[in-house]
């Protein structure tokens, strides 16, 4: 009866104590789109534009734009 308490005991104790473990924080990647690049394509009704490929633009830093400019958020 004594053996089945410690044996008792000392899973409960170790249960504890790896549960009771901190966890190492996983850091998030950071993203950025700076200075990827992007393939445009353009489809037009009665063009000869069927999703074809019209230009290859990069990401880059932009101050706040005014209203009239166009932009991606």
């Amino acid at each position: 009866m004594k053996t089945k308490k410690t044996a008792t005991t000392l899973l409960l104790m170790i249960s504890i104590f790896g549960f009771s473990q901190q966890k190492s924080k996983i850091q998030p990647k950071s993203f950025s789109t700076k200075d990827k690049i992007i393939t445009v394509y353009t489809s037009a009704d009665s063009t000869n534009l069927r999703l074809s490929k019209t230009d290859n633009l990069t990401f880059s830093d932009l101050k706040q734009p005014v209203e009239t400019q166009v932009c991606i958020f």
